[in-house]
């Protein structure tokens, strides 16, 4: 059984030349869940930088048009979760809570049967400029709390940086 496959998903498997220009810091935690996750475009409407969340995504979070999101930090630079507000006040088996520092929070829009959230500036200052770039979503141990990092694409001079750290 390939280890790609997701049961009652479609998702892309990673692509070797994408997985290249991600983060070190990101693909560490990413090769260790050992899947393929759903990628999507970052695009600019009206100075605002939206996502699609895949419908997988948005059911794994259980939100709903008007929910909130919230941005937090993780210890692997380039790589922030999100989940729903309430998750906030989750705890850990330990005791403690399951998110990071909470960056910035959004709300949750329905659009043409498909949710869409915006990247706030400082989830932007955290991943590097996202506009034009690929963002891709990876599932985590605790229900409803997904991960979020930029796919980087190649410089198009040498000497040129992109933004990856």
């Amino acid at each position: 059984m390939s280890s790609n496959l997701l049961i009652g998903t479609k998702v892309r498997p990673i692509n070797q030349a994408d997985a290249e220009k991600m983060a070190a810091g990101s693909m560490r935690g990413i090769r260790k869940l050992g899947y393929g996750f759903p990628v999507r475009k970052v695009r600019e409407d009206c100075r605002k930088k939206e996502v699609t969340l895949p419908s997988y995504v948005a059911r794994e979070m259980n939100v709903t048009a008007g929910n909130h999101v919230v941005w937090c930090q993780t210890d692997i630079a380039g790589m922030l979760t999100i989940a729903e507000v309430l998750a906030v006040f989750e705890l850990g088996v330990d005791g403690l809570r399951i998110l990071g520092r909470q960056i910035a929070y959004c709300k949750v829009r329905k659009s043409s049967g498909s949710h869409e959230i915006s990247i706030p500036k400082d989830a932007q200052a955290e991943l590097g400029e996202p506009t034009g770039e690929s963002i891709i979503f990876g599932l985590t141990h605790y229900p409803g709390v997904v991960t979020v990092t930029v796919i980087k694409r190649p410089c198009a001079n040498k000497g040129e940086s992109n933004g990856a750290r």
